[in-house]
């Protein structure tokens, strides 16, 4: 894949987190997650978008679709960075061209 095609990821993941991002207030309730485990709403939420937007991705480029653990992965990757949003956008984007 191109260095423009990576870009184009970026920025569609970027745009669809950011987006996500904007109902934190409306998820900030604490939810079971698929381990059993209990996660702020707008933490699981973000994590699905972000699971459906890479395989969207993906597949527009016929290539077989990620789990879950790939995106759990990047998000674990990006915490504790200054610029999360970006981090966790650039480490999804990777996965698309993987």
């Amino acid at each position: 894949m191109s260095d423009n095609r990576w870009h184009q990821a970026y920025l569609t993941l970027l745009d669809t987190l950011r987006m996500s991002q904007r109902e934190r207030e409306k998820r900030s309730e604490f939810v079971t997650d698929a381990d059993g485990g209990q996660e702020l709403g707008w933490v699981i939420f973000e994590r699905e978008r972000m699971l459906e937007a890479v395989n969207a991705l993906r597949s527009q480029a016929n290539t077989a679709p990620v789990d879950l653990d790939a995106v759990l992965r990047a998000e674990s990757s990006a915490c504790g960075h200054s610029d999360y949003t970006s981090k966790f956008a650039i480490r999804c984007a990777d996965l698309v061209v993987a």
